[in-house]
């Protein structure tokens, strides 16, 4: 679909990336303001790791870039929400889904994503200006910066080794809360009630503070992604014919929707399509907010909204502004909890720390209910079943309950970390059992 052409430009050598018969339009204007002085080379370069960003927004998507990135009034978040799952994508063992045949060695990778990231600076210097938004000078600057910031993050992140990545240090991927952290979230975030004001919780107006508990309750305790939550709708949420269970539906938007965000969430997937029981306090906990915290006056099926007129949709936006102020307090109340020189320590409470959390704790689960009730079948009907056999079955749930394709690596990467867990508690047990064993024997000895 995608391909990169030479040519001559003002008689010297030049290339530039085509759809089909079509330079691409993005890319022209990235070529035409930035790299018609650079070296065929170097424009070669850049164009096969736009190329990729390319090929994986169309296989996630199913429309080019350029549509998306025009249907949203050309806002480079669009983009940069999405790199860290593209470079996930490019240093993946298998990144069939980028139309490559071969697998890119983690150099190769670093190069081809900072390469994007450039590509993405440059939509943001373009579009994030008065020319394009009809905004005040200081919105315009404060935009432009917080997405200058977060490219920087990335670019910082591939030079220090901290994204995820397959054979590489990987303390982005792996964060998550321990039990106390996540009674310290709990802490903060719990509404005010009649008894007691909670001077902890950032939010002061009550319905905003039990919209946004409701928010996190159902990121830790189901591991959804932000776009799933923002795309759940009333009808989102349904009991079966007898009321004895009560399901979340996670899909995109019914046809009757309308959706006014300028950056619409998706589906990341058709795996990601699937149905979560809900235990019954959190249905009632949703049912209280549909009935008496939500709006009667919002315009619009979509579940979460704001509080206040005209009572829009919450965007991606929104759900950042919920966790910083939430993470804003979790750093005064709780340091330690972010002290780097600790091994469980945070970096900051995020959306992707608290799916981290749930997948980490949910496998854990899985595993050990798996693992007691094959002890069960043993005693019972002398069958037997290794270990890897168990880790194979929670994993599959996990990736079921999580909504991750069968290519996707992240069950893999949360059952290695939990059996690495596992080994180093075993290696602990031998090594003190191996010192009782030692002391005994001097007293034998004595």
């Amino acid at each position: 679909m995608y391909s990169i052409k030479r040519f001559k430009f003002r008689n010297n050598d030049a290339c530039l990336l085509f759809d089909d018969i079509n330079p691409v339009m993005y890319a022209l204007l990235y070529f035409s303001d930035r790299l018609t002085s650079k070296a065929p080379s170097t424009q070669y370069a850049s164009f096969q790791a736009i190329k990729l960003f390319y090929q994986y927004w169309y296989a996630k998507f199913g429309v080019s870039f350029c549509n998306s990135f025009y249907q949203a009034d050309h806002n480079p978040e669009l983009a940069v929400i999405e790199f860290t799952d593209f470079y996930n994508g490019l240093c993946s063992r298998n990144p069939s889904h980028l139309n490559e045949n071969t697998q890119m060695s983690p150099q190769t990778a670093d190069i081809r994503a900072k390469a994007v990231i450039q590509f993405l600076e440059y939509l943001v210097d373009r579009y994030i200006s008065g020319y394009y938004l009809d905004e005040p000078a200081q919105s315009i600057n404060e935009r432009r910066n917080c997405l200058v910031r977060k490219l920087k993050s990335h670019r910082e992140s591939i030079k220090t080794g901290n994204h995820s990545v397959f054979g590489r240090p990987s303390q982005y991927m792996f964060k998550s809360l321990s039990r106390e952290m996540v009674a310290e979230i709990y802490r903060i975030i719990q509404p005010d009630n009649l008894k007691k004001k909670n001077n902890l919780n950032p939010f002061k107006r009550k319905d905003i503070q039990l919209r946004n508990f409701l928010i996190i309750r159902l990121l830790l305790n189901y591991g959804l992604r932000v776009g799933e939550l923002l795309l759940l709708e009333k009808q989102s949420i349904k009991t079966n014919i007898t009321n004895s269970s009560y399901n979340l539906i996670i899909s995109n938007l019914s046809d009757v929707s309308e959706d006014p965000r300028r950056i619409r969430p998706r589906i990341k997937s058709s795996y990601s399509v699937r149905v979560i029981e809900l235990e019954k306090s959190d249905y009632e906990f949703l049912m209280i907010y549909m009935h008496e915290i939500r709006s009667q006056q919002c315009k619009h099926q979509i579940l979460f909204s704001s509080q206040n007129t005209p009572f829009s949709p919450l965007t991606y936006e929104s759900i950042r502004a919920v966790f910083k102020g939430i993470d804003r307090v979790f750093s005064v109340e709780s340091p330690e909890f972010k002290d780097s020189n600790y091994v469980d320590s945070i970096e900051s409470f995020t959306p992707h720390v608290a799916r981290h959390t749930w997948a980490t704790m949910t496998l854990s689960y899985l595993y050990k209910r798996i693992e007691s009730e094959r002890v069960f079948k043993q005693r019972t009907i002398h069958s037997n079943q290794s270990s890897v056999r168990i880790m194979d079955e929670a994993k599959e749930q996990l990736r079921t309950m999580g909504g991750w394709s069968l290519k996707s690596a992240m069950p893999d990467r949360y059952a290695k970390r939990f059996l690495s867990e596992q080994a180093n508690k075993s290696n602990i047990q031998r090594i003190q059992a191996d010192l009782s064993f030692g002391l005994a024997l001097e007293k034998q000895e004595q």
